[in-house]
């Protein structure tokens, strides 16, 4: 049962871990380096004590090494507060929490640790309007802070006498037990995953949500659902009939996704009525399955080879691509043995060097991505992939002489590149040294490195 006060903090702690993903940290960030790394996520279920508003539900997700911690015993502590404040358009803060707690890890490695986090949650109840979320996280040890924000907008969940809440994504389900916890829904746990992002590896996502229904006759109602892909097209759907006989009906779906390529996905569900067709509530939010080279090779075996571009040489990618209709495991075998080959660093355990190349895509893919062209596929992909980060980036935006252009110095390499958006689209085209051979092999630029 969902706690009827206006706010609180629950007490559970989530360990988990997340796919490793080395890398850079980019010459663009959202966040300073400094600042200690958190994320945060929300959703809107019916209020137990008011009709005109939300109980919002908002998880946060603090990781390891985010903290400092300092040495009590056999164990390490961090010590943090969480401030939440929901703002009005006029940006009068309309509610909000704060909460100071105390962080325990077994040992010095976990302190370091960048795939381990913990996750909590916080309940406010909010009107129903347009707001701004502002989640601050505060290292009490260090004293840094960290601030993200997230636009929200509040509907009533009492419109009609069927009605639906907000999807919540869900990392775990677990039964409930004795222990108090915030995230028990009925009988079950439910803890959300936070970052709306499900690791390529994983065979299914899972999502939860309630269904309303204020009359005493049971009615049949259509559940309708369905994923679209970033290009809107249908990756998935299903439908199912459900009987609705109780005032909250909670709902767990799973969706397959290992056949769904790394990408940003919209999930949209429909609640319908059986016999008139009358569309009673609808729901719709987003959510990413992460890049895993595993995922990609499976799925889309031509961008796995082509990808390698940047540091295969002719005959490694015409190999490679002879493997188009070869089984799965010949596939790997074949991308493993690639893999070996470039390790510059062979005596480690791990490939440092694969690592580092995919963690350079997939910062090109979030950086420089535009209309209808993945950011490795770009000349300031191909750029950053092979060279790095730039030492330093000059950005000219608003030319009243030119078109936008950026000028990126590498100087421990002695090389600068000048690059324009020649058609005003944000993509940068390379001008300087131009090689004639846009988003092609990389001869004549040196080797990755």
């Amino acid at each position: 049962m969902r706690f009827l006060g206006s706010c609180w903090l629950s007490v559970f702690l989530v360990w988990g871990a997340l796919s490793p993903l080395a890398g850079q940290t980019g010459y663009i960030e959202e966040r300073g380096i400094d600042e200690p790394r958190f994320d945060f996520d929300f959703a809107a279920f019916r209020s137990e004590i008011n009709q005109d508003a939300v109980s919002l539900e908002i998880y946060y997700k603090i990781f390891n090494d985010g903290l400092q911690y300092f040495k009590q015993d056999d164990r390490f502590v961090g010590s943090y507060e969480i401030n939440v404040v929901v703002l009005g358009t006029d940006k009068s803060q309309v509610t909000g929490y704060s909460r100071e707690r105390k962080y325990w890890v077994d040992n010095y490695r976990e302190t370091r640790n960048s795939t381990s986090y913990l996750i909590n949650q916080i309940m406010l109840e909010v009107p129903q309007g347009r707001f701004k979320i502002v989640c601050k996280l505060i290292d009490k040890l260090s004293g840094k802070v960290s601030s993200l924000e997230r636009d929200l907008s509040v509907e009533s969940l009492f419109r009609n006498k069927i009605d639906m809440s907000d999807i919540e994504f869900v990392r775990t389900v677990q039964d409930t037990d004795d222990s108090e916890s915030g995230f028990d829904k009925g009988e079950k746990k439910i803890v959300p995953i936070v970052s709306r992002s499900f690791s390529g590896e994983q065979d299914k996502a899972s999502f939860y949500a309630e269904l309303y229904y204020d009359d005493p006759e049971p009615k049949e109602v259509i559940i309708k659902y369905r994923v679209n892909g970033s290009r809107s097209k249908p990756v998935y759907k299903d439908e199912f009939t459900l009987t609705l006989d109780k005032p909250v009906t909670r709902l767990i779906k799973e969706i397959p996704i290992e056949e769904f390529v790394p990408d940003e996905y919209e999930i949209i569900f429909e609640l319908k009525d059986k016999r008139k067709k009358k569309k009673w509530a609808g729901r719709r939010a987003e959510f990413k399955v992460e890049w895993s080279l595993r995922a990609l090779v499976k799925n889309d075996y031509e961008t796995a080879v082509e990808q390698l571009k940047y540091i295969a040489s002719r005959d490694e990618l015409k190999k490679l691509k002879e493997l188009k209709k070869a089984s799965l495991v010949e596939r790997e075998t074949a991308f493993e043995d690639f893999w070996k080959v470039h390790d510059k660093h062979a005596e480690t355990p791990e490939n440092e060097t694969r690592a580092l190349y995919y963690s350079r895509v997939r910062h090109a893919n979030q950086n420089f991505s535009v209309v209808n062209q993945r950011g490795w596929r770009t000349d300031r992909g191909r750029i950053y992939i092979i060279f790095g980060e730039p030492d330093n980036v000059e950005r000219y935006p608003f030319e009243l002489q030119s078109v936008p252009y950026q000028i990126w110095y590498y100087y421990g390499l002695s090389r600068t590149f000048v690059f324009e958006d020649t058609h005003l689209t944000g993509d940068y085209h390379l001008t300087y040294p131009y090689d004639g051979r846009r988003g092609s092999l990389h001869e004549g630029f040196g080797d990755f490195d």
